[in-house]
């Protein structure tokens, strides 16, 4: 009763007696290759966004600009050079920064690339960007190719607010040659009622990589936040495991990462995952470059198997940001 898309898929198996008179919650969806062969998937997947931003064999570090909103691009512009200069692959606008008056896209992208410039002509290192496209459904498109137009990196849009429809929609755009970072914001809304809803690991894992996410953002389990273990190793299962011919998705896991748990989080996935950090980063006492630094001595210490203490001890970033944090 209807093909590959998005919104009547998820009306047929979430509506009807499932949202009406049946305490019911959807776990798990076995798609036939004929239904699956209809969608695009990934277009870049893991290799594809490691070759995009020229890193290979460890995790690649992300950085959300912190304060989340309330400044204007001049002002985010610097912040990001200081992050930066610390090492940091991309960095992204926080998902409560869209397109506000006094920060507007089309500006923000100007500016970070600008800053990226700068930075790249100091160091040799050239800092990416992923902006923040969430906005009315008719807006997505023109932001997404206007971001890249001007250029960003990545495009973010947060899938759990537009929609899984709509970010198969930019996923399609074939102007759109950039990878896609799907958010999940509020999604626990959706996932969290035992009784009812959608499973977080078949939204954020095989729903959202359907969809064409190249990377998906969910939380770890290293916060105060209550995720169960479970979830959270099968959202990333689901974002990587083989599905017919759709690329994997890169875990992206955010939410109170410092370098102490990025080494568990490392430990539980491997090196094919994206860490997002924001306070440790602009929270570290030596300033954000400092701060990104330190989050690049941890993942090298994880990756190579150097125990955190003893990276730390030829490391002074490591280690101030292990005295704030801990191990």
């Amino acid at each position: 009763n209807f093909g590959p898309q998005f919104p009547m898929l998820l009306t047929t198996l979430l509506g009807n007696e499932a949202s009406t008179s049946s305490q019911v919650k959807l776990l798990d969806i076995q798609f036939s290759p004929t239904f699956a062969g209809g969608f695009q998937g990934p277009r870049f997947g893991i290799e594809g966004v490691r070759k995009h931003l020229g890193v290979f064999g460890r995790p690649i570090l992300l950085n959300m600009i912190k304060p989340c909103t309330g400044f204007g691009p001049e002002t985010g512009a610097a912040l990001f050079a200081e992050v930066a200069r610390g090492g940091v692959d991309i960095i992204k606008d926080d998902e409560l920064l869209g397109n506000p008056s006094f920060n507007t896209l089309a500006r923000r992208v100007e500016a970070y690339r600008r800053a990226a410039d700068r930075v790249y002509e100091e160091t040799g290192h050239r800092a990416a960007y992923c902006a923040n496209i969430t906005d009315r459904i008719d807006n997505l498109v023109e932001n997404a190719r206007r971001a890249q137009e001007l250029g960003a990196s990545m495009v973010m849009v947060n899938a759990a607010a537009v929609g899984l429809g709509a970010l198969h929609m930019l996923a399609d755009d074939k102007a759109i040659a950039i990878p896609i970072l799907a958010h999940s914001a509020g999604a626990a809304a959706l996932t969290e009622n035992p009784r009812s809803g959608i499973a977080s690991p078949l939204l954020l894992g095989k729903l959202v990589r359907l969809a064409g996410a190249d990377a998906g953002m969910f939380n770890s389990i290293y916060t105060h936040y209550p995720f169960l273990r479970e979830r959270y190793l099968r959202i990333a299962h689901m974002q990587r495991m083989p599905l017919f011919h759709l690329k994997p998705t890169l875990p992206t896991i955010g939410g109170g990462i410092t370098p102490a748990n990025a080494v568990r989080i490392i430990q539980d996935f491997g090196p094919d995952i994206m860490l997002a950090v924001g306070g440790a980063i602009q929270g570290h006492p030596d300033g954000a470059a400092a701060g990104a630094r330190a989050m690049r001595q941890a993942i090298d210490a994880a990756v190579h198997g150097v125990p955190l203490d003893e990276q730390a001890r030829q490391h002074p970033e490591l280690k101030r940001a292990l005295e704030v944090w801990g191990q």
